[in-house]
């Protein structure tokens, strides 16, 4: 949902202590990074969601993956350790037009793939977030 992934991101790149690990202090991507970036960064995206139709209002659930890729395992546990600080305080993202009354971790996420010869490290987790109007 664009309306949540601008605020995500915003809400992000405002944590100073997230932003300092990563390559350089924008390096939060939406869906992908681009061609060529250099890790470590973050990336996130909406891997689900739905409309809640449980009560008159206006209500959804999405669900966003973020984790943080590098080719040291050990930096990627860092910076996924200062990603769930970040988002544990259950946040009010500001979102312009929906309220954001509920976020939570769901899951957590670690694994590595190899590409051109080089080992990435995946840490992260799923964080639901909790909308309505």
């Amino acid at each position: 949902m664009r309306e949540i992934d601008v605020a995500l991101r915003d809400y992000l790149l405002a944590g100073t202590a997230l932003t300092a690990l990563l390559t350089h202090g924008s390096a939060i991507y939406n869906r992908r990074a681009p061609q060529g970036a250099s890790p470590p960064y973050l990336v996130f995206f909406e891997s689900a969601g739905v409309d809640d139709n449980d009560s008159p209002r206006r209500a959804r659930t999405a669900t966003y993956t973020i984790k943080a890729i590098s080719t040291d395992q050990d930096e990627a546990l860092l910076i996924e350790a200062a990603l769930d600080a970040r988002l544990e305080s259950e946040p009010d993202l500001a979102l312009t037009s929906w309220g954001n009354y509920r976020t939570k971790r769901l899951s957590d996420i670690n694994y590595a793939e190899e590409g051109a010869g080089v080992e990435y490290h995946h840490v992260g987790g799923q964080w639901q977030f909790r909308i309505a109007k």
